[in-house]
């Protein structure tokens, strides 16, 4: 009898654990959806600051020479 008392209990609490996880779970999968597409966007700002930081170097690489002919 104490068995079976103890075995409602356990299948309650199974239900009322899984009633609660569900909307945690569609919650969390939520997040990580606008984790991804975060990560996404930060993948082309660095590799937007990377070119650049590519243009920004062509461009001293020309201006230090011009500065240079026109000192002389």
């Amino acid at each position: 009898m104490e068995l079976q008392s103890q075995l409602s209990m356990k299948a309650a609490l199974e239900g009322t654990l899984a009633e609660t996880e569900a909307p945690f779970g569609a919650q969390l999968v939520q997040i990580q959806a606008l984790i991804s597409g975060n990560e996404a966007q930060l993948g082309d700002v660095r590799a937007d600051r990377e070119r650049q930081n590519q243009e920004y170097q062509w461009l001293l690489d020309i201006k230090l020479p011009l500065e240079q002919e026109i000192t002389t």
